[in-house]
């Protein structure tokens, strides 16, 4: 037997509603949407963060890379020097982009769990009864 909001206790989350008002429905559809558009935003965001990564990556291993082939050789002191710079300018921008990543990442993490935790068992039924409607409306 399903429960309804006068017998379920004030600790438990809340499961499915026995009844529920068009209005309720439609608010619940609409946080749900509203959810799921911010997540595509977020993960779209954290997208172009990892895209900056990869990108400052790549520079810090040529830079690497040309501290290796000019190991031991004369007369690439200014070159050594940039590429040292480099390294450790990146080495900061990278620790900044993966703090942020991870941010956004726990974010995602966060409101899907909010999304999820949306009673979708009224949104068919709801959909159905508008698409009715109007059919019956249209006759």
């Amino acid at each position: 037997m399903p429960q309804t909001e006068l017998t379920q206790s004030p600790k438990a989350a809340p499961g499915p509603r026995a009844t529920m008002s068009a209005y309720e429905i439609d608010q619940r559809m609409s946080q749900f949407r509203d959810l799921d558009e911010t997540i595509k935003t977020v993960r779209e965001d954290e997208r172009k963060l990892k895209a900056a990564l990869q990108q400052v990556a790549s520079k810090e291993v040529k830079a690497q890379r040309l501290l290796t082939l000019t190991e031991g050789v004369a007369g690439f002191t200014a070159e050594r020097d940039h590429a040292h710079q480099v390294i450790e300018q990146y080495a900061e921008e990278m620790r900044n982009l993966n703090s942020r990543i991870e941010g956004l990442a726990r974010r995602i993490k966060s409101l899907e769990e909010q999304r999820n935790a949306i009673d979708q068992s009224w949104f068919s039924r709801r959909e159905e009864i508008r698409k009715l409607a109007h059919e019956l409306g249209s006759a």
